[in-house]
């Protein structure tokens, strides 16, 4: 199903710049037909890739600006994390929609992720509706299950402790192999 709701033309350039290093996400929102940025960090793109250190703290002002959000938000990630002492980054596709959301939005914002997500680029496509969802090493353990070999999933797995995730993300990633 598909609402109608498009991205801006902004959009997509917004992606692309992400997709470059030369921003760290964009948080987009619906506003009436149309999907438009919401927020970006930095405030202005950069020239070069960006620093893969300080990276938790950047994670961080992100899950805080969608927590703090009034509604649905879709955001367009380079997630940074580290896989056998090598630096790694993914870029990731979040669907943000928190249980006190309207129905009639929740169902537009869902139907609108399908397709919004479909004209990018990611690697990793992730849906949340809590915020301990999206605690940095769940995420970091969702990725590395998407996107990496079984091996190096398995020893990422190992050092990744988020609590009763880390055992089901293992339980499903032993699974897999």
């Amino acid at each position: 199903m598909n609402a109608g709701i498009k991205p801006t033309d902004e959009c997509l350039v917004k992606h692309n710049l992400v997709k470059n290093h030369q921003l760290d996400y964009v948080v987009y929102k619906i506003e009436g037909d149309k999907i438009v940025p919401a927020q970006q960090s930095p405030a202005e793109e950069r020239k070069g890739k960006g620093a893969d250190t300080g990276f938790k703290e950047i994670y961080q002002t992100f899950v805080d600006a969608l927590s703090e959000a009034d509604g649905a938000r879709f955001a367009t990630l380079d997630f940074k994390y580290t896989v056998e002492n090598a630096p790694r980054d993914k870029l990731t596709f979040i669907y943000w929609c928190q249980e006190g959301t309207k129905v009639k939005e929740r169902m537009i914002s869902a139907s609108t992720f399908q397709s919004f997500s479909a004209k990018l680029d990611v690697a990793k496509k992730i849906q949340c509706s809590e915020v301990s969802e999206l605690e940095y090493d769940r995420t970091a353990a969702v990725i590395v299950m998407a996107t990496d070999s079984a091996a190096a999933a398995s020893a990422e797995l190992a050092t990744i402790a988020a609590g009763d995730a880390h055992v089901r993300v293992r339980e499903t990633a032993l699974e897999k192999l």
